[in-house]
């Protein structure tokens, strides 16, 4: 929505001068006249990197989306808290975009640095789906301790990578011992156990029960295992 309000606000600035607001936010400061800045300014092509922003240092909003902006691009060596550093209202949105940015993994960035400079779970939850462990099992626990309210489908995400990455019995026994996300685990051993004959429900957990549940899904409609077979071939 900010991000909306501001080029609304630059492409307004070419049609004439807005009437100033009886209350002027103190943060954001007076509104802008007629060549103070371009249209779309701060999203040009020659705004790449920090010191570029500083054509709206006297602005606090549009130098915070300005780098925004530039941390959106995956570029440069300054971390998150260089490149961010004074971007006021936008300091949360710049760090995540700078996070997510560098979230593939020959970025040049270890997954740690990205995570801590996440300030939102969804951000998080990006950085742990460009980044995941190979253990499905610390995958899960991953995204119980970083992803927030994102963390069931973090981990669905993760048990939808196992399973399509020929999933071996001792990985079905240790996926059995995680206390974490019942419903999400227990439906995809669910899908193991019906779609590709490994391992077995149980009768006694949370995960054991859904599983069960997945396995009536799957007897009741057996295109479920079809689908399940196309996306893993």
């Amino acid at each position: 929505m900010r991000t909306a309000a501001i080029l609304s606000t630059l492409a307004a600035l070419g049609c004439g001068t807005p009437e100033p607001p009886p209350n002027v936010d103190p943060q954001r400061g007076p509104p802008l006249g007629p060549g103070q800045i371009n249209q779309h300014d701060a999203t040009r092509e020659d705004v790449r990197t920090r010191d570029d922003c500083f054509r709206y240092s006297e602005r606090p909003d549009f130098f915070g989306f300005c780098l925004h902006q530039v941390a959106q691009r995956g570029e440069g060596e300054l971390g998150a808290d260089e490149l961010c550093e004074g971007a006021g209202i936008w300091d949360s949105d710049c760090h995540n975009a700078w996070a997510i940015a560098r979230a593939r993994p020959n970025s040049g960035w270890s997954k740690d640095v990205l995570l801590a400079a996440c300030r939102a779970s969804d951000c998080k939850f990006e950085v742990l789906d460009f980044r995941p462990h190979p253990d499905v099992t610390e995958q899960v626990r991953l995204c119980s301790e970083h992803a927030g309210h994102f963390g069931g489908d973090c981990a669905a995400h993760a048990m939808d990578r196992w399973l399509r990455s020929a999933p071996s019995e001792s990985g079905f026994a240790a996926l059995k011992e995680v206390e974490l996300f019942p419903d999400r685990i227990g439906h995809y051993m669910g899908l193991a156990v019906g779609c590709f004959s490994i391992g077995s429900c149980g009768e006694e957990t949370g995960v054991d029960e859904r599983c069960q549940t997945t396995l009536r899904e799957i007897s009741d409609n057996p295109n479920m295992c079809v689908a399940m077979r196309d996306r893993t071939q």
